[in-house]
């Protein structure tokens, strides 16, 4: 993801807590704000929020990037400890984090409305410290419920004959299960991710269905990293793993027999890449590294393929729409952008299903075109700044004491699993 992140300390002509006529958003993010992965997603939703009038206070162990912005953050880790890998102090960073968070959103409660909104995992002690302070707590959920996750990845492993490969244990699940009980809200980024969470005990009344985002600005330009191809060029982009069912992806391309490329740009995991030897010693299988220009990946490449097992809100499926290619995703992958009019829906384990997608695609750009441009016209409606607009609403109803189970939220149903076939490929 891109570095390119923003935090801003507006010290002078900030609306002072006692002048709150709205609510005041209070954003726990216990990773370093560095402006990759879930400190991107958290930080780019803060900035716009703040771009809608709304006080945004972010309380971040720390993060050293370009200022853009609005919102407020306070680095909770002193300056000298910040030059530790954060994987040693972690215990410790919490603890600071969460100290000065429950310390100022008390205050800050006392003089209006408060909103705390929590980023994974946060202390269930501190979650009952902030309820009973009166404040409001809603949960990001980045992806499916962990009782939900471990089911499709012990499964997915077991289906290749290799050991888990993920660090959820029954302990997370219980915290999880047990946490989800103190929040007065959730927001799920995606229709699977809502059924996760009311399958395993959250009321249905407190799901609000919200989105990630992508950010224009990141894909504007020219410049493709890849030459012209004999064929048409597919790409993934995404940790290269079995989560991400990249495995999938890589039998089923093999076996289409299309002629071209698959471009898996990530990092990938060791055991996949042992598990799919024999598909990355073919010269139209590429894998690329993590890289910052992923915006000159997208503009290379004719369609984009995602068949995640398991997922949250993937920003790679707004982003490819953005970038107008034609999607061919699982309904994990979907988001709240791709359906028919943008390409296919297949179930990750329906190898028939993506193969004829894939043909399809391959074999006809008139549908490549159309698919494409209507995936960059519904990503208009996707930016962060779109993003933030809805949840504004979102939160200005919390704040009002709103019954949110009567707000116009509309709750959306899991993608229509959409085939080749169903489209008169």
């Amino acid at each position: 993801m891109s570095a390119c992140l923003h935090s801003h300390h507006r010290n002078m002509g900030a609306t002072p807590f006692a002048a709150w006529r709205e609510p005041a958003i209070f954003v726990s993010n216990e990773l370093p704000n560095t402006g990759k992965g879930v400190s991107y997603t958290c930080a780019s939703i803060a900035r716009n929020l703040a771009d809608q009038k709304l006080q945004v206070e972010m309380y971040t162990p720390y993060g050293s990037f370009r200022s853009w912005g609005a919102y407020r953050t306070h680095r909770t880790l002193p300056t000298v400890l910040r030059f530790i890998p954060y994987n040693r102090m972690i215990a410790f960073s919490r603890r600071r984090n969460e100290a000065a968070f429950l310390e100022s959103v008390r205050a800050a409660a006392e003089r209006g409305p408060v909103v705390a909104h929590m980023w994974p995992n946060p202390d269930i002690a501190l979650l009952q410290r902030l309820r009973d302070a009166g404040v409001t707590l809603v949960r990001e959920m980045i992806n499916s419920h962990v009782a939900t996750a471990v089911e499709l990845l012990d499964e997915e492993y077991r289906r290749l004959g290799l050991p888990r490969g993920h660090a959820i244990t029954a302990e997370h699940v219980a915290y999880e299960t047990q946490s989800l009980k103190l929040f007065d809200y959730v927001f799920c980024s995606n229709a699977l991710v809502e059924r996760s969470v009311i399958e395993h005990g959250v009321p249905e009344r407190k799901i609000l269905p919200t989105s990630f985002g992508w950010e224009p600005a990141r894909f504007q330009g020219d410049r493709r990293a890849l030459g012209a191809g004999d064929g048409v060029t597919f790409l993934f982009v995404g940790l290269i793993c079995v989560r991400k069912g990249a495995h999938l992806l890589m039998r089923y391309w093999a076996e289409s027999g299309i002629r071209g490329r698959l471009v898996l740009v990530g990092r990938p995991e060791p055991a996949l890449v042992k598990a799919c030897e024999k598909y990355l010693r073919r010269g139209d299988i590429v894998l690329v590294d993590h890289t910052p220009k992923i915006a000159d990946y997208y503009r290379s490449a004719d369609a984009f393929v995602f068949p995640s097992v398991e997922e949250g809100g993937p920003q790679v499926t707004y982003e490819a729409a953005g970038c107008g290619l034609p999607l061919i995703v699982s309904p994990m992958g979907a988001a709240r952008i791709a359906d028919e009019t943008t390409g296919f829906v297949v179930d990750p384990h329906d190898r028939r299903g993506w193969i004829d997608a894939m043909r399809s695609l391959a074999e006809n750009v008139a549908d490549r075109n159309r698919f494409g441009a209507a995936a960059r016209r519904k990503a208009e409606n996707f930016t962060w700044a779109e993003v933030a607009r809805s949840r504004a609403e979102a939160f200005r109803a919390i704040g009002a004491g709103a019954d949110m189970a009567r707000a116009p939220v509309r709750a959306l149903e899991p993608p229509a699993t959409v085939t080749a076939a169903a489209v008169g490929a």
